[in-house]
């Protein structure tokens, strides 16, 4: 089942979400597919990336616009899912 996207970004702080694209900062590269949470909204979504299981470095990339991201699990509080 699909899940149905928030309208207001804000709404989307704390949720899953895999990526469609490859998404990078200036230290390092995530393939499209990759996990992230959302942890903030400012100028689009700021995501963290698990750890890596190596080194234990965690990823962090800002400004990724929606269009880019499909959700995994929303927060728990907003829940909805479409047929």
């Amino acid at each position: 089942m699909a899940i149905k996207s928030p309208k207001r970004m804000a709404d989307w702080v704390g949720s899953r979400v895999r990526t469609l694209y490859a998404m990078e900062n200036g230290y390092a590269k995530m393939p499209a597919g990759s996990v992230a949470v959302v942890t903030g909204v400012s100028r689009g979504f700021n995501l963290e990336f698990a750890p890596c299981s190596c080194c234990s470095m965690t990823v962090k990339v800002s400004r990724v616009r929606p269009e880019h991201l499909e959700i995994v699990e929303l927060k728990s509080a907003q829940r909805v899912e479409v047929e």
